[in-house]
């Protein structure tokens, strides 16, 4: 098990197949972020990768988009700065994140991005 350390620590463990299609991970209702324009908005994230080498940890997953709730960020800037630093840590074929921003009284706003060799 490797750790990278980014903004953020996550743990990483080994691809056990080179045959892995992909990955998806799905976090709902994950953290509680702050906006600008949006008051506080319930975040959740749908990440989907195609690994090379290395598997993210769900638990660590979990921990990392925790990190967040001490930070005003928009739906748009959360989501790259996920796809910023999952994609340099694990090194994917491919990386694409949904962020999911949810907030009384105001409509739902999604965010993907998406990142390839």
């Amino acid at each position: 098990m490797a750790t990278i350390t980014l903004s953020r620590s996550m743990d990483t463990v080994e691809t056990p197949s080179s045959n892995i299609e992909g990955v998806q991970l799905v976090l709902e209702n994950a953290v509680t972020v702050f906006s600008d324009s949006e008051g506080s908005s319930i975040v959740s994230v749908i990440l989907n990768y195609i690994p090379r080498h290395v598997l993210l940890r769900r638990k660590s997953l979990r921990t990392y988009l925790e990190s967040f709730s001490s930070e005003t960020l928009s739906c748009e800037e959360m989501a790259l700065k996920i796809l910023a630093e999952l994609d340099l840590l694990l090194e994917t074929k491919s990386i694409r994140v949904e962020v999911i921003f949810q907030s009384t009284g105001l409509p739902t706003i999604s965010t993907v991005v998406r990142a390839s060799d």
